[in-house]
């Protein structure tokens, strides 16, 4: 677009005429006069603006390296790891439970603290079980006493062997009782069964509890159970009390060794069970049931380092590593690098023309039919439209009618204003990839064919300039 400047007094002259016409006319005339004019002005300036503002060109040389490098890989010894996911259990878990029934008379221990083995958690009252030991005691003297006479009559004749017997079983109910007595009295003090951490302690202080009620959780952290799953193709390579290390979420590496392997598939995920025993005598922070890292090492083996991009998936999942050989199939020679135009142009049309194949293939399975030509919506019917359709070059001859209509016009190459594509000196992004190896070469615009096309040509070895206009280069 160009845009005529007039000189500063013709300017004034016009401003000046301008504003006497607007004084002439009446106040609401004179406020929508002035509205239109800044609106005008504020137009202008946009124009002037963007025709003498500098625009930014980026334009760059560079020499790209070497598209193919030779590297000679040797074998290296590489131990190979398994890595697995698992769950962190405390070695030792236990419910505390009560063995006897009372009122709480006591609560000694704190919920979440660490105890000792044998530190009393919980004290229930006594409630006469003092006495009934004294009693259970005096009651076994007695039943001693008896059964020594009854031996000592019994030597002399004086008394029958069953009356000895039924001493002897008064005597041993009487040293029942008695250990029973003495166990209900010790159960009265609930203890820790070995060192660790405690869970939340349910009762409190002047609660009633039953005998077996859980009074609350024990757990210790000093040696760690993982239990993680494997599948069915990594579970034969796995091994009894073999080293495995456990990551867990800080970071923490604890060294441990399988303790324990599954022979019996879960049914709904067809994985195995194992389990990795880790001491942790640094009292590393872990929870019950927090996740963490299994790594198990299965052996070294001779292996060489290929980079990621080396490899290739195929449709079957198997993984293989691309080689690039001297059939010249591809119209690239691997040693001494060639390059074979003609070649490479071939195999590129032979797989566009495959593509093409297999989508008409597809259309053909789908029931979908192909018309090559043009086509013009003529008018809308109903909820659809109604499409007159031809082949190329020939009046429409067929009507089709769509509920829905989907326009994928694909794209054609820009020229610019001036300039003929000739396809020989000036090409279009079509005709650039089917010329040889030019020994200069510029191309000109920000979208993506031009940085695709400029790294294409400088990689087979041409001098490439990339010009794009703008501030910049959309990719």
């Amino acid at each position: 677009m160009r845009v005529k400047l007039l000189a500063p007094r013709q300017v004034s002259n016009v401003l000046r005429s301008v504003l006497q016409a607007i004084l002439r006319l009446r106040s609401r005339y004179k406020l929508a006069a002035c509205l239109l004019i800044v609106c005008a002005l504020w137009l202008l300036s946009g124009l002037i603006a963007s025709g003498t503002a500098k625009r930014d060109v980026i334009s760059g040389l560079q020499k790209l390296p070497t598209i193919i490098r030779v590297e000679k890989l040797h074998a290296e010894d590489r131990e190979l790891v398994i890595h697995l996911t698992g769950e962190v259990h405390a070695s030792k878990f236990m419910d505390i439970l009560s063995e006897v029934s009372g009122k709480v008379e006591r609560v000694v221990a704190k919920s979440g603290s660490k105890v000792e083995s044998g530190q009393v958690i919980l004290e229930i009252e006594e409630c006469g079980r003092v006495e009934r030991l004294k009693q259970s005691e005096a009651l076994l003297k007695q039943r001693q006493l008896e059964r020594d006479a009854s031996e000592s009559l019994s030597s002399t004749g004086y008394r029958s062997e069953a009356q000895d017997n039924a001493a002897l079983v008064a005597l041993m109910a009487a040293a029942a009782d008695l250990k029973r007595a003495q166990i209900e009295l010790r159960n009265t003090r609930i203890r820790a069964p070995f060192s660790g951490i405690l869970g939340k302690i349910v009762p409190q202080a002047g609660s009633f509890i039953s005998g077996g009620q859980t009074i609350a959780q024990i757990a210790s952290f000093d040696r760690l159970r993982v239990v993680s799953h494997v599948s069915e193709k990594s579970i034969s390579k796995l091994r009894l009390h073999g080293p495995a290390d456990v990551v867990l979420g800080s970071g923490e590496v604890l060294r441990g060794d399988i303790a324990f392997i599954g022979r019996i598939a879960s049914p709904g995920t067809k994985t195995y069970t194992i389990e990795v025993l880790a001491d942790n005598k640094s009292g590393v922070f872990v929870t019950e049931g927090m996740a963490a890292s299994v790594r198990v090492p299965i052996g070294k083996f001779r292996t060489h380092k290929i980079s990621s991009s080396s490899l290739s998936l195929d449709d079957t999942g198997a993984v293989g590593v691309k080689v690039l050989d001297n059939n010249t199939d591809f119209g690239i020679t691997a040693r001494d690098v060639k390059f074979d135009l003609r070649k490479m142009f071939e195999v590129r049309d032979k797989e566009i023309s495959a593509l093409g194949s297999g989508i008409s293939s597809l259309f053909s399975s789908a029931g979908v039919d192909k018309l090559c030509g043009t086509a013009t919506i003529t008018r809308a019917v109903g909820d659809g439209f109604e499409i007159a359709a031809g082949r190329d070059g020939a009046s429409p001859d067929n009507t089709l009618s769509a509920k829905n209509v989907v326009l994928a016009t694909g794209s054609l190459p820009a020229s610019l204003p001036g300039i003929d594509i000739d396809e020989v000196k000036i090409l279009s992004s079509d005709g650039a990839l089917s010329m040889d190896v030019p020994g200069k070469l510029l191309v000109i615009g920000g979208g993506a064919i031009g940085p695709e096309m400029s790294s294409v040509w400088s990689r087979l070895g041409a001098e490439v300039e990339y010009v794009a206009v703008g501030t910049e280069v959309n990719l």
